[in-house]
């Protein structure tokens, strides 16, 4: 049984599409689109909430569009009772390691969420606690690992990441991989290294695939943000004491190849 495998995709961005069936033909894969919000389609009561300006911490429509992408990804995952799923974004470009975790059967070592996205930026990462496949070991994260183009969620996390619990008042990103966020202490995190897939723009990608509407609204969100929260001091001394025993180390993290 191979791994299930869904990305995420806006109607309007044909050039993405192409380019991501291009990449999952070329490697005999099966890929399942899951279309994408617009800040048009996100309820008026969630815009009204999540997106205020007025709030301290908020997010702008096009971020909030994109974490209900995954919210419908996840909810997938859930009704469909699948043990563990492969999520990307529509501008991952893929490692030749990949076909190889979507045809196995991967081990996460008792972990919810796995990112296996590569960025180039550094990152604490501890010890390695596991192997997700041969090659691919599993780190416990003490930074934050900026990206959500591609990571791995069980069905117990994708439960607890669609808890009405979760606040949708920052970006996705920091939802599944900033240990700031009181969400990232509920579940249990992995970085795999080598990671096995790098978003487009990282990869300076030529046409329009790297174009990002994402990128521009956060831009303008934070440039105009006066107020910046400041994080939980005691979360933040305590995730440092438990990387200083885990033996955290700034890595930059490779892409497999």
């Amino acid at each position: 049984m191979s791994l299930a495998l869904f990305y995420i995709n806006l109607a309007r961005r044909t050039d993405r599409r192409r380019f991501m069936e291009r990449q999952f033909a070329a490697m005999g894969l099966e890929a399942e689109r899951v279309e994408a919000f617009t800040p048009a389609g996100v309820p008026v009561a969630s815009l009204a909430r999540w997106t205020d300006p007025v709030r301290p911490r908020h997010v702008s429509p096009p971020e909030l569009a994109c974490t209900f992408s995954h919210r419908k990804a996840w909810r997938l995952v859930v009704e469909r009772e699948l043990p563990v799923a492969c999520i990307l974004e529509d501008d991952a470009c893929l490692s030749p390691a990949f076909a190889k975790l979507i045809a196995a059967e991967p081990d996460l070592s008792g972990f919810e969420v796995v990112k296996i996205e590569q960025r180039n930026l550094p990152a604490a990462l501890g010890r390695k606690v596991g192997l997700l496949m041969p090659g691919i070991g599993l780190h416990r994260p003490y930074s934050f690992a900026q990206g959500g183009c591609g990571y791995l969620v069980s069905q117990a996390g994708a439960r607890k990441l669609l808890a009405r619990s979760v606040p949708l008042d920052q970006p996705l990103d920091h939802l599944l991989f900033n240990p700031d966020e009181a969400v990232f202490h509920r579940m249990a995190v992995a970085l795999a290294m080598p990671g096995l897939m790098m978003p487009a723009d990282r990869l300076r990608q030529d046409g329009t695939v790297p174009d990002s509407d994402i990128v521009d609204a956060w831009q303008e969100r934070t440039q105009a943000r006066t107020v910046i929260p400041a994080p939980d001091a005691r979360r933040r001394a305590a995730l440092q004491r438990r990387g200083e025993a885990d033996g955290a180390k700034i890595t930059v993290i490779p892409l497999a190849e």
